[in-house]
């Protein structure tokens, strides 16, 4: 069982650090005035 908590911890941590990462470049969209198709 320990090992299944800390992969679930890993898994945990990767999907919040993606979502963290989401919002700040959404962030940096709306204060630069710029849309998501002109970013890629």
């Amino acid at each position: 069982m320990p090992v299944t908590a800390a992969v679930g911890g890993l898994g945990t941590a990767a999907v919040t650090t993606a979502a963290d990462f989401e919002s700040a470049m959404s962030q940096v969209q709306a204060t630069m005035g710029i849309t998501k198709d002109s970013m890629s």
